[in-house]
């Protein structure tokens, strides 16, 4: 069937926008991590914990702020490489309220669709109500089956792919941020070198 070959292309879309933010979060995290251990951690020992609390304060700051941009990273970047599960009624019964990005899958989906479903309806959940409705053994179930097979990839693709921009939407937003928490981490726990003080002696000339 024409599905089987639509499916196909779907399946490895999203497979490589998970490839994708497996580097994205990847790169990231690495990156961070070493100018987080590298120089940063190198004076922070030597700050006194009464004459340098400002710092110490400044340093902790900053690195809370830096390790909350990456988790902010993190989550969304989760959100697309865990598989969401859902069946064509769930997708049909998602409400705005409850599930506002499914039901935006389900309202592009059907308007993708709707032309192809064996049964009219004004939405998925019209289609979902009027499949219930068919008695057992009706010729038009075998094409309610086929629908769904069709519709069901690209509802999911269109879901990672969703999720994928909601990423790369707080990729520069957080990046900027970690940036900015390990860069004052780095200058706080890093106090400029004391210069020894002058001896005192001088040399007579001649």
């Amino acid at each position: 069937m024409g599905n089987s070959k639509e499916t196909a292309p779907l399946s490895v879309a999203a497979e490589s926008l998970r490839e994708t933010t497996k580097w994205f979060v990847g790169g990231v995290v690495i990156t961070a991590a070493a100018v987080f251990a590298g120089s940063s951690l190198t004076a922070l020992g030597t700050l006194d914990i009464d004459h340098d609390r400002n710092r110490l304060l400044l340093a902790l700051a900053g690195a809370i702020v830096g390790f909350v941009a990456l988790g902010w990273i993190t989550h969304e970047a989760i959100g697309v490489l865990t598989l969401e599960s859902f069946t064509l009624r769930i997708l049909a019964n998602a409400s705005h309220q409850e599930d506002p990005r499914l039901h935006e899958v389900a309202e592009g989906a059907w308007n993708k669709f709707r032309h192809c479903a064996p049964i009219e309806a004004g939405s998925l959940k019209d289609y979902i109500d009027a499949v219930d409705a068919l008695p057992a053994g009706h010729p038009s179930l075998d094409e309610v089956r086929a629908f769904s097979a069709l519709i069901m990839p690209d509802a999911a693709f269109t879901y990672v792919r969703g999720r994928f921009k909601e990423l790369t939407s707080i990729l520069i937003p957080a990046t900027a941020l970690a940036v900015i928490g390990f860069g004052l981490f780095a200058w706080a726990a890093n106090p400029p070198t004391k210069s020894p003080p002058a001896s005192g002696i001088e040399v007579a000339d001649g």
